[in-house]
């Protein structure tokens, strides 16, 4: 509908256009699972480095029990033991250290988040910034696809479609805290 603009009187139309028809609700429904799937695969990569980032975990020294590959193809497997006879943790991957110090029996410095964690990580700060903010940018991009795929974009009103845009967000965002939970 087009109200337009009368010389006489002034008034200045709005062009109002009808919403989008929505979509199929079964595509919906699948997108939702699917990206909230691929969200929660992203919440717990991302919570460990998340956790090491902010300071939350224990020094210590990873000692390389076996390596295979190369370069980025590169996996070590190794036992972690915090400073301080805290905890030993045996048989967790060692990630972020340099591919030159990594024989077997080397022995590099590392964080563990706790004894129960999967990863030691020993690579400087920039490594791990890496390894959360990418996590993190990739949950929020399943947000909105979320949000897209869903249809959240066609409903009436600017205020529903803003709404609905903040839960499509919003559910990948509670996702990272329930893995941040898990894994303290």
């Amino acid at each position: 509908m087009l109200i337009g603009h009368h010389r006489a009187t002034g008034i200045i139309g709005v062009r109002r256009r009808r919403p989008a028809p929505p979509r199929r609700p079964v595509l919906g429904l699948v997108a939702l699972i699917l990206f909230g799937l691929l969200a929660t695969f992203f919440a717990w990569v991302t919570a460990e480095p998340l956790w090491l980032a902010v300071g939350h975990g224990s020094q210590g020294t990873a000692t390389v029990v076996h390596c295979t590959g190369h370069g980025l193809d590169q996996r070590c497997r190794a036992t972690f033991s915090a400073d301080g006879a805290e905890f030993t943790a045996t048989h967790v991957d060692l990630v972020g250290a340099p591919a030159e110090r990594l024989g077997d029996g080397a022995r590099v410095a590392a964080r563990m988040v706790s004894p129960g964690s999967r990863l030691a990580y020993a690579g400087d700060r920039a490594g791990l910034a890496l390894r959360w903010g990418l996590g993190l940018t990739l949950m929020l991009l399943c947000g909105l696809a979320i949000a897209l795929a869903t249809g959240a974009h066609r409903l009436p009103g600017r205020r529903a479609r803003w709404y609905a845009l903040l839960v499509s967000v919003a559910g990948p965002l509670l996702l990272m805290l329930a893995m941040l939970a898990v894994t303290r």
